[in-house]
């Protein structure tokens, strides 16, 4: 997750006038196609989710959130990345986690962070948790899942949202253009650690995510991996053709990532995706779905996780967290 929406729309334009050239489309095709049938059931449901209040259900296990790309728990001025979510759990009665992972890293090192952060808290024999991740940190519980087995079957659940589980043109596009400008060029958030950085932003394309795939292929055989259940959720910026969308007909203003995003959306549309499909900001819709996916959220990338009762939408994502929760609890 790139900070400050500013930051992304500058870095959109960079790439757009410098043409850096985008993934292969044939293989986020191919992708999609491989998909199918690793375990995985995708359940589309065309519809924008606004969550009602809790009902008051509890969890048993507890609940991990797990940050995405250049995200942290709490920063140097004291903003949370899941925006009042853990407060907001706990005052339900649920036992909540925080995990702060190398905020520049690839998923196989952010998954070996996760799986020690995990390891203590999973030691018991009747211990499970629930990872709730957004962006990148749904990645890394893919990667955790076919690369510590012992510590995946203690996983009563994953929950995904605005994950780009097909890869992020955005990111191919990122790490392109970043590999051609020299150092002092670079972002001061990535000049700090470029090597993490250009790690993490090819975590998130489509050739990373197919070396993934082929590992979850190899690892379908086992049925205490397969059986841990993937819920996903995409998040639905303002787009053109509401009739195309896969969320269409809904009675709901989408979310827009600013003004000037609003302004040029088609073109937005067409950097991320390489043609006018719905996306959150960063991530197109369709590459946010994996196992049962669930629905369409009024929010872009970052008011996932950081929104208050949105001016225009409405969206709460300590709400929406909270829904999750009590979803989860029927699950145990």
């Amino acid at each position: 997750m790139i900070r400050g929406r500013l930051a992304v729309l500058l870095l959109i334009g960079l790439l757009s006038l410098l043409g850096v050239a985008c993934g292969d489309p044939q293989q986020e095709q191919n992708l999609a196609a491989d998909q199918t049938g690793k375990g995985q059931t995708t359940t589309v449901v065309p519809r924008l989710f606004d969550p009602p209040n809790p009902d008051g259900k509890v969890c048993r296990y507890p609940i991990v959130l797990v940050h995405g790309f250049n995200g942290f728990v709490t920063d140097a001025w004291g903003n949370h990345y899941f925006r009042g979510v853990k407060a907001a759990l706990q005052a339900d009665g649920h036992t909540v986690y925080e995990v702060e992972l190398p905020a520049l890293a690839s998923s196989v090192v952010r998954s070996a962070a996760l799986a020690r952060f995990l390891r203590p808290l999973v030691r018991a024999d009747d211990a499970r948790v629930h990872l709730i991740a957004h962006s990148q940190g749904g990645i890394d519980a893919r990667w955790l899942r076919v690369s510590y087995h012992s510590i995946a079957a203690k996983i009563a659940s994953v929950t995904t949202v605005g994950t780009p589980h097909l890869g992020s043109n955005f990111a191919a596009r990122a790490y392109d253009w970043l590999n051609t400008l020299p150092k002092w060029m670079w972002p001061a958030e990535f000049a700090d650690d470029p090597e993490g950085a250009l790690a993490g932003l090819f975590a998130l394309s489509a050739q990373s995510i197919k070396g993934l795939q082929r590992l979850e292929s190899a690892a379908k055989t086992n049925q205490t991996l397969a059986a841990v259940p993937f819920f996903s959720w995409a998040g639905r910026s303002k787009f053109k053709d509401e009739a195309k969308a896969p969320c269409a007909g809904i009675n709901h203003n989408p979310d827009v990532v600013d003004p000037l995003a609003e302004r040029l959306d088609g073109w937005m549309s067409w950097l991320l995706t390489k043609a006018d499909r719905p996306h959150d900001g960063l991530i197109e819709l369709a590459h946010a779905k994996y196992g049962k996916f669930i629905g369409c959220l009024p929010a872009d990338h970052d008011d996932l996780n950081q929104s208050a009762n949105d001016a225009l939408t409405g969206f709460n994502s300590e709400r929406f967290y909270r829904y999750i929760a009590a979803q989860l609890a029927d699950l145990e």
